[in-house]
């Protein structure tokens, strides 16, 4: 037989047996209240039906309880120590007692969490703290405490709640940021409010509250007046009660326009500050991609140009490699780097290397010749005894400040293969890596700038070289295979 079966055929006489009015009851006051929809007439069969606890319930019937007051014990492990924790049935909200605990202070509870109601009625609290977990109140129960002034920033937390009774307090004014929430029950009576124009604001919204039957006890929100009309309930108050004239009005409009303001400026300052070393913070980090970027695209080459004009360099770079990557320097770095507007000026082993001269000789002339020194790293080139007289040869120059040294290092090669003299150079020098995604705008930042008068002559040189070569053709002093 089930349970509502059961009600239907018997009324139970419990007197002397209290029940105890958690979650468990409240599933079954609603299936009485089910019964009770079709017949009124077994009301009476439950007139023994009575709660034991909670204490605010004591000697209740269980049809006459609101269901929003039916909670169960709950441990929790934020619960503070001096509080009592419970859940609310109906929709698992914690309910948080503190009443009557000679609280000084409104306790801390982790941010993360359930929503809350926190009742501390009954205390010596004096003043409210801004808390995270505010956001989370649904209610809150501050009647008769020692408060005498509401923190605005507190009430800024109050996103949920619905429920505030701050009544019985010392308050004599309140923050005009309490507009904001949507109270649906305010308690605010018996404090010591002054009819000052500061709280001329106050009328309007209880007025609006008031209409709404949002306000308990409206009329014993009074204030104090210097007049001789004494205490009045702020509500009902004529404006010119408040004390103020267009002057006072001016000022304080005037106050908060200010206030405003000095708001918006130090908000404003304070984001550009924060923008402005963020932005410093990521130019110090990616400064070489940012010259090359700038360098590549609008030809701006700030802070560290390198002047570079020298008739004795005839070479913008001595390319060294080793002859495994002679494929990639000839079809793509060569290719590029000689085809681009302005062209670079390189020598290439295979190519200006002066024939029949020794090795030696030719290392140690393209080094001097040229403004920059552009080194193909790889594994081969570690290897090869000719690339690492090259890379020593540029490493003196470069430390007597005669030329710049590139380094171009390929995916193959680890900084554990490197002897000491290259782990030196690559540790205090910068370098570029061929699968670095700025690579062509890092090399040709790194690369010489040519002057417009070394342009004019190089354009001039190759011009008056075509020029000739055309001549000595039709005079037949150069075969038409040798052009």
């Amino acid at each position: 037989m089930s349970f509502s079966r059961f009600l239907e055929m018997y009324e139970i006489e419990i007197t002397g047996n209290r029940l105890t009015c958690d979650c468990s009851i409240l599933t079954i006051k609603r299936k009485i209240g089910f019964l009770l929809q079709n017949n009124p007439s077994w009301k009476t069969r439950f007139k023994t039906w009575k709660c034991a606890w909670p204490e605010e319930l004591k000697d209740r019937n269980i049809l006459e309880i609101n269901e929003n007051h039916i909670i169960a014990q709950k441990k929790l492990e934020y619960c503070p120590v001096e509080c009592s924790c419970f859940e609310r049935c109906m929709d698992q909200t914690v309910v948080i007692d503190c009443e009557g605990r000679n609280l000084t202070k409104v306790p801390r509870i982790p941010s993360r969490g359930p929503l809350i109601e926190l009742n501390l009625r009954n205390n010596n609290i004096r003043d409210i703290p801004v808390y995270p977990y505010f956001k989370n109140l649904l209610a809150l129960y501050l009647t008769n405490n020692n408060i005498q002034q509401f923190n605005a920033m507190a009430v800024n937390n109050f996103k949920r709640i619905r429920v505030l009774h701050i009544d019985s307090n010392n308050l004599s004014s309140l923050p005009r940021n309490i507009e904001e929430p949507g109270f649906t029950n305010l308690a605010l009576h018996d404090n010591a409010f002054k009819c000052s124009c500061n709280l001329k604001w106050m009328k309007n919204w209880l007025q609006k509250l008031h209409h709404r039957n949002q306000v308990k006890n409206i009329e014993n929100v009074l204030c104090q007046s210097d007049s001789a009309e004494g205490v009045k309930a702020i509500y009902t108050l004529p404006d010119e009660n408040f004390g103020c004239n267009e002057t006072a009005e001016y000022k304080t409009v005037t106050n908060i326009i200010q206030e405003k303001t000095s708001t918006i400026i130090a908000v404003t300052l304070g984001s550009l500050l924060a923008m402005t070393l963020i932005i410093f913070i990521l130019l110090l980090k990616y400064r070489r991609v940012m010259k090359a970027f700038m360098y590549a695209h609008f030809n701006w080459h700030p802070f560290d140009h390198i002047d570079d004009a020298d008739s004795s360099k005839i070479y913008d770079a001595f390319v060294s490699y080793s002859e495994k990557q002679r494929q990639w320097v000839v079809n793509t770095l060569q290719e590029r780097l000689e085809n681009r507007h302005p062209p670079y000026k390189l020598c290439i082993h295979h190519r200006d290397f002066e024939i029949g001269a020794p090795i030696v000789r030719n290392i140690l002339n393209s080094v001097e010749q040229s403004k920059r020194m552009v080194m193909v790293l790889s594994r081969n080139f570690l290897q090869s005894e000719w690339c690492m007289l090259e890379f020593r040869t540029a490493h003196h120059k470069a430390l007597e400040d005669r030329l710049k040294l590139i380094i171009i290092m390929f995916d193959d090669v680890s900084m554990a293969e490197l002897d000491e003299e290259m782990k030196l150079y690559m540790r205090t020098n910068t370098y570029v890596s061929v699968s670095d995604t700025w690579f062509w705008e890092k090399l040709i930042h790194a690369m010489p700038q040519s002057s417009v008068r070394e342009l004019e002559e190089r354009s001039k040189h190759d011009y008056d070289l075509i020029e000739s070569l055309q001549r000595n053709t039709k005079k037949g002093y150069i075969r038409e295979s040798f052009i």
